[in-house]
């Protein structure tokens, strides 16, 4: 069961998201009202940073902001918020993304969940239907097949290895070398899958609905693609 003195945060990494930010955070606390939320800003060009600060202003001392320079890497930004959030007292670490593919309505779900498992992820396979919306039946079909080679290739004992909706216990993330993480991209999260995984820890599943984005441009390219079908295999090769 978990208790009440128990401390979340809920880690978002972002790219030029001000639209989506500004509209999802107070949807956030409209469902988990007791979390702390981690913005990790990769260096935006619009106006990120000035709608997170007023969002500051009106959640006082509940929203919390990183700014990265240098290289652009949705996978170093998760990874620069788990090292945060291991800084401080959190017991448990939500990562979720900011453009409204994860409806924050999933969020005590998961956390719920967490009573039985180390890690529980937010599944788009999982149910007996396909849960998504918005999508075009060739990146639904593209996704289907990355999950099963991932899953083929790994043996990870999940039905969707690449999803983003994840919540890790602090201990998790602990042993868990985050220097040697390899992934730039959306590979991390096969990669952070397989090493809990081998780590002998219980990884749960979710059945949730994932959304098309609803503002701005998707940050998915071709690189991107290409190192995800590469991670399965080198994470095997290290084993």
């Amino acid at each position: 069961m978990i208790k009440n003195k128990e401390k979340s945060v809920i880690i978002i990494p972002c790219y030029n998201e001000a639209e989506n930010i500004d509209k999802l955070i107070p949807l956030i606390f409209r469902y988990e009202k007791n979390a702390d939320i981690l913005i990790v800003d990769d260096s935006s060009k619009d106006n990120t940073k000035e709608v997170i600060k007023k969002l500051q202003q009106k959640y006082s001392n509940k929203i919390f902001t990183t700014n990265r320079t240098g290289e652009r890497s949705f996978a170093l930004s998760y990874v620069d918020g788990f090292k945060w959030a291991l800084s401080k007292d959190y017991d448990f670490i939500f990562q979720m993304d900011g453009d409204f593919s994860h409806h924050p309505k999933y969020l005590p779900v998961l956390l719920e969940q967490m009573k039985d498992y180390d890690l529980v992820i937010g599944s788009r396979y999982c149910a007996k239907k396909i849960s998504t919306e918005d999508w075009s039946s060739r990146r639904l079909v593209f996704s289907l097949l990355a999950n099963f080679y991932a899953r083929v290739i790994t043996g990870l004992p999940v039905s969707d290895v690449t999803g983003g909706f994840k919540c890790f216990r602090r201990n998790v993330l602990e042993v868990i070398n985050l220097n040697k993480i390899y992934s730039k991209g959306f590979a991390v999260q096969i990669e952070i899958n397989f090493l809990v995984y081998k780590l002998g820890f219980k990884i749960g599943e979710v059945p949730i609905i994932f959304y098309g984005r609803k503002y701005g441009e998707s940050k998915i390219s071709f690189k991107k693609i290409i190192e995800g079908l590469w991670i399965p295999i080198k994470k095997q090769i290290e084993k």
